[in-house]
């Protein structure tokens, strides 16, 4: 197993971070830092590719087939070191895709991940050895890497840097919304052995002004969102940044980042990695072949508490101090089968104070331990389970428990708030380029709410969790085809249902409350979504695309096209 230490140096003031957490990140990256020296032969390093990046469908496609071991993709964001692996191992197995589009796409990644392929074989003679007796010869595409704007090697240090651009325009009958993203990003590698990623991108939205709040934004899934006092646009950046070192089976890391758990991918019910990115610790380790553990400590933004603060300088300026906010989180995965993985996971949120050395420990079980401190915080149960079907299937489910009183099972009692998501892909149609997926998600209500607002699942809007709402549930039906690696096709059509009562994640039902609150209760509707997005890659990294929306209801505009282009975006 690989492993990666993930370090982001933030300075934080009296008003967004803690002051117990200085030291532990000092300490802990000094620790992990002599450590990689005192084992350098060992170590190595490199950047994590973003949760949603598209080289996990590509992955996915490799574990359907039995390319690539079911958890393969579970714990994401991985390292570019380990999606190297990963494609050496689909470089052994390569007759297995059966799709000309997925040989295409393998040409493809083993350029974008050259670099990381050719340094991981160089550190093993036989590995390399292996690469080139394969039928598959994929030297050409190893010494024929994808352009990017910087690239400089000298003396065992490897630096890229591209630019990040993004221009989309949404319309319908009445305006259009114009949104402009642009940024940078830069990865190195020093002696292979301690990696570093930096990612900046600026965003500004125009079109539905003056903005006021929140609520006139596209869509609200951002962090923070730049002055809206009125202005005909405004703006808001997201910013990853951390260093990277890999120590034999262990996993250690600190940065800014999304985090992703389960195979729902994009719908998991604990972390599903479509919220900001927020500063965290992270541990992984693997004792066995067949186990596998995964922990996060992170320090969150609280949005809307009443605790939240307004305060002016000795200029006048005026200011918003608001709670401090923690997650910890931890996940077993154990695979006792090729076919089959099963996982479990816990995580608990907490505020208004500082780091609790009772979450600070990975082993420890929140469940108990929140019960410990007087039942103040938010702790969450989930487990997960995915199954291959023959060489083209996957069947997954998630299961989520928020809260649960045995005794009051089935009666309606708010106590009871679960979640559940159950999915099939088929991934093999025997149609090269197409696939397919179904999946149905079901939320009770006031799931992720909890008594002490600053204790909600979220980070600063947005879910921690399933994008869906609380008190709803969703079908999803998924096409996808592509013709050509570089031309694709995805139409999504989803079926909902909602009720209103313990829907709204700003409301929670109070700690005596009296009588039954059952699903879809307070006036249930319904309703059909649909939405279709082409998109052309003409030259590495520079997309084209246009879509169209109907009746999303997440969004103020609903039914609207929309038109977009973007390099590395």
């Amino acid at each position: 197993m690989r492993s990666a230490l993930i370090i982001n140096v933030r300075t934080a003031d009296r008003h967004h971070g803690a002051r117990l957490s200085l030291p532990v990140v000092l300490i802990t990256c000094l620790a992990i830092l002599t450590g990689a020296n005192a084992v350098s032969a060992g170590a190595a390093g490199s950047a994590c590719v973003p949760v949603s990046d598209p080289v996990y469908d590509f992955l996915e496609a490799c574990v359907a087939r039995g390319i690539l071991p079911l958890w393969s993709i579970n714990m994401r964001p991985l390292s570019r070191a380990r999606i190297g692996d990963l494609l050496q191992l689909v470089i052994m197995d390569y007759p297995k895709l059966a799709d000309k589009v997925l040989e295409a796409e393998l040409d493809y990644y083993l350029r974008e991940f050259a670099g990381d392929i050719i340094n991981r074989s160089d550190r093993s003679g036989s590995d390399a050895r292996t690469l080139r007796l394969v039928r598959y010869d994929p030297v050409k595409a190893l010494h024929d890497p994808h352009w990017h704007a910087v690239v400089f090697r000298r003396d065992g240090f490897d630096f890229t840097l591209d630019p990040l651009i993004r221009f989309r325009v949404d319309a319908d009958r009445d305006q259009s919304i114009f949104r402009r993203a642009t940024g940078i990003q830069f990865r190195a590698v020093y002696d292979g052995g301690i990696g570093c990623y930096f990612r900046f991108v600026d965003h500004v939205e125009r079109g539905n002004g003056p903005y006021l709040s929140r609520a006139d934004l596209l869509e609200d899934r951002y962090g923070y969102v730049g002055p809206l006092q009125g202005a005909r646009e405004t703006y808001y950046d997201m910013t990853e940044a951390y260093l990277a070192t890999e120590l034999s089976n262990f996993e250690f890391a600190f940065g800014k980042d999304r985090l992703s758990w389960g195979p729902a991918r994009g719908n998991d019910l604990l972390l599903s990695g479509t919220a900001p990115s927020f500063n965290q610790l992270r541990i992984g380790f693997r004792p066995f072949d067949k186990v596998r553990f995964g922990y996060v400590l992170g320090c969150l933004q609280a949005w809307n508490a009443p605790t939240d603060t307004l305060y002016q300088t000795d200029r006048g300026w005026t200011r918003i101090s608001r709670p401090k906010k923690w997650i910890a989180a931890h996940r077993v995965e154990y695979m006792p089968w090729g076919w089959i993985s099963l996982s479990v996971n816990e995580s608990v949120i907490w505020g208004d104070r500082g780091l609790d050395w009772s979450y600070i420990n990975p082993i420890n079980f929140y469940f108990s331990a929140e019960h410990d401190g007087d039942d103040q915080d938010n702790v969450l149960l989930s487990g997960d389970c995915i199954v291959r079907i023959g060489r083209s299937g996957l069947l997954y489910g998630e299961l989520l428990i928020d809260d649960m009183k045995l005794s009051t099972l089935g009666e309606g009692d708010p106590g009871n708030k679960f979640g559940v998501v159950i999915g099939a892909k088929l991934l093999d149609t025997g149609l090269d380029g197409l696939t397919s997926g179904i999946e149905y998600a079901r939320l009770d209500p006031y799931v992720y709410t909890h008594f002490y607002p600053v204790n909600r699942y979220s980070n600063w809007t947005s879910s921690l969790g399933s994008d869906l709402a609380a008190n709803s549930d969703r079908l999803r039906c998924r096409l996808r085809y592509r013709p050509r690696r570089n031309v694709e096709l995805r139409v999504e059509i989803d079926r909902h249902r909602r009720g209103t009562v313990g829907a709204d994640p700003y409301d929670s039902v109070e700690r005596n409350h009296k009588g039954s609150v059952r699903f879809l209760d307070g006036n249930p509707e319904s309703w059909i979504s649909a939405g279709s997005r082409f998109s052309w890659e003409p030259a590495v990294g520079v997309v084209l695309g246009a879509g169209w929306i109907s009746n999303d209801r997440r969004s103020f505009v609903r039914d609207r096209f929309y038109l977009e282009a973007g390099y590395r975006y």
